[in-house]
């Protein structure tokens, strides 16, 4: 496979003074030239130390899986989108046997502290998105989003109401107010489905999570854990709060970025 001389400049001038990405063009080359060479000393010199240490999505996965035990994919610049100091490097896998097309791959660099580093990679259009419009960095993690009460409250009302609910699917679940800044009543009915089609007796709030600046967050609601059901069945509910109420705008099995981010 060829580089350009462009790559080999920008690789030698990281191996002689540090990594030189003065410019999201510069990473991007760079992660793509390193990954096609196997080079993952180059590899990890894109990243930051936090993800490539991450024990969720650490960039050591993405390496193995293409060229960890044999050469899977290579990969292939598509753009780059850029946006102020923030920048998505859209790359393509490419398979080793073929060339083929496999996947599309997101890498999301910014500039901080005066050099552009990647600070996290997905394959989600809507991370993609929220991300270029200033709305989320690129190391958004749910995890890291704080509890809320509110949402606590809200759960629990939720979690009575199935408790009493009878196994009638034309019932919706109502939810009575919770708090000073919910008006009173919301209807929840997709809860009732999702509740059915799991495995929980006992449904109560096992976590909340809530991003104020997007007033919005998610209920995982499920049976306790114990150390008989060290891993019970759950689902999670999304939900914005919109003039002074809660309105749900997903359901799923377990949180991701892709249901949070998901609601227009």
């Amino acid at each position: 496979m060829r580089y350009h001389p462009v790559v080999f400049i920008i690789l030698a001038a990281a191996v002689l003074y540090g990594t030189p990405f003065t410019q999201p063009e510069d990473v991007a080359a760079y992660i793509i030239a390193s990954f096609n060479k196997g080079d993952t000393t180059g590899d990890q010199s894109c990243f930051t130390d936090q993800l490539w240490t991450s024990s969720n999505n650490s960039p050591k996965r993405l390496i193995m899986q293409g060229y960890g035990k044999t050469r899977i994919f290579y990969l292939e610049m598509i753009e780059l989108q850029k946006i102020t100091d923030r920048a998505v490097i859209v790359a393509a896998a490419l398979s080793a046997k073929d060339r083929h097309p496999m996947d599309g791959i997101y890498f999301y660099t910014e500039k901080r502290e005066r050099s552009w580093l990647i600070y996290g990679y997905n394959e989600d259009t809507v991370f993609k998105k929220r991300f270029l419009e200033g709305i989320i960095p690129a190391d958004f993690s749910l995890s890291a989003l704080p509890s809320s009460d509110a949402l606590l409250r809200l759960g629990e009302q939720i979690s009575a109401a199935l408790r009493g609910f009878t196994n009638d699917v034309s019932t919706d679940v109502f939810v009575p107010t919770c708090g000073s800044n919910v008006s009173a009543g919301a209807t929840l009915p997709r809860v009732v489905p999702a509740y059915l089609f799991t495995g929980i007796r006992h449904p109560a709030v096992l976590e909340t999570k809530w991003a104020e600046n997007l007033l919005r967050g998610y209920i995982v609601i499920g049976d306790k854990h114990t150390p008989q059901q060290p891993d019970p069945d759950s689902f999670v509910l999304y939900v914005h709060r919109t003039n002074d109420a809660w309105m749900l705008y997903g359901i799923g099995g377990s949180p991701y970025a892709a249901g949070f981010l998901g609601w227009e």
